[in-house]
C-alpha cells in the first residue's frame, strides 16, 4: 500500500503534489471527463491471490467520486447497499469485474450509499456468465480521489512547525491503515 498526494486529517490535509506518471494520469482523468476535477490523491494497492480490500466507505473526507485504474490481474469489485430499508428501489449488491488496463469510476449514489470491497479469494466469479476468474500472481491498482479539505500544500510548507505537522500527518495516516505488510 502506498499513498501519494495527501492523507485526510481532521482540520484538512497537508497536500503533496502528484508528479511524474501518476500526476499525468491524474490530469488525464479530468481532461477526458472521467472525473470532474484532477484528483490530488493516489492510493496504490498491490496484493496477491487470497488478499483483498475489506468493505468500506471512502466517506466525506473525499469528494464523492473515485477512479480505479487496474494494472495487473483481474478482481471483482463488489458494492453492498448499506441501508436496504431506506432505499428499496436500489439493487442491494452490484459487482464489476475489473480487468487489467481497465478504468472504473463511481460517484453519486454508489459512492454515498454503498460500501465497496475486493474479496480475499483465490478466484472470483464473473457477474456476467458465472465463470471462474482466477486471480493473477499479483493485482495492482491505482485509486484516484480528491481530498475534500486541504489545509496546506507542500510547496507552501516553510516553517519548522509546518514540517512537524506534515510528519505527524503521515504518522497518523499510517496508524489508520489496517493492512500494512
Amino acid at each position: 500500500v502506498l499513498c501519494l498526494g495527501g492523507a485526510p486529517l481532521p482540520g484538512g490535509a497537508l497536500l503533496e503534489a502528484l508528479g511524474g506518471p501518476i500526476g499525468a494520469v491524474a490530469e488525464a482523468l479530468a481532461e477526458v471527463g472521467a472525473l470532474t476535477e484532477a484528483p490530488n490523491q493516489c492510493f496504490i494497492n498491490s496484493y496477491a491471490p487470497g488478499q483483498g480490500i475489506d468493505a468500506h466507505f471512502d466517506g466525506p473526507k473525499f469528494h464523492p467520486e473515485v477512479a480505479i485504474l487496474s494494472l495487473e490481474g483481474p478482481a471483482l469489485l463488489s458494492f453492498g447497499l448499506v441501508d436496504k430499508r431506506e432505499r428499496p428501489d436500489l439493487p442491494t449488491r452490484i459487482s464489476v469485474l475489473l480487468q487489467p488496463r481497465s478504468l472504473c469510476v463511481f460517484r453519486g449514489d454508489v459512492y454515498e450509499l454503498y460500501v465497496h470491497s475486493v474479496g480475499h479469494v483465490l478466484a472470483d466469479v464473473s457477474p456476467v456468465d458465472g465463470s471462474e476468474v482466477p486471480r493473477a500472481p499479483r493485482r495492482t491498482s491505482l485509486t484516484f480521489r480528491r481530498l475534500a479539505s486541504v489545509r496546506l500544500r507542500s510547496e507552501d510548507i516553510v516553517t519548522e512547525g509546518q514540517r512537524r505537522a506534515r510528519a505527524e500527518q503521515w504518522k497518523w495516516w499510517n496508524s489508520q491503515l489496517s493492512e500494512i505488510d
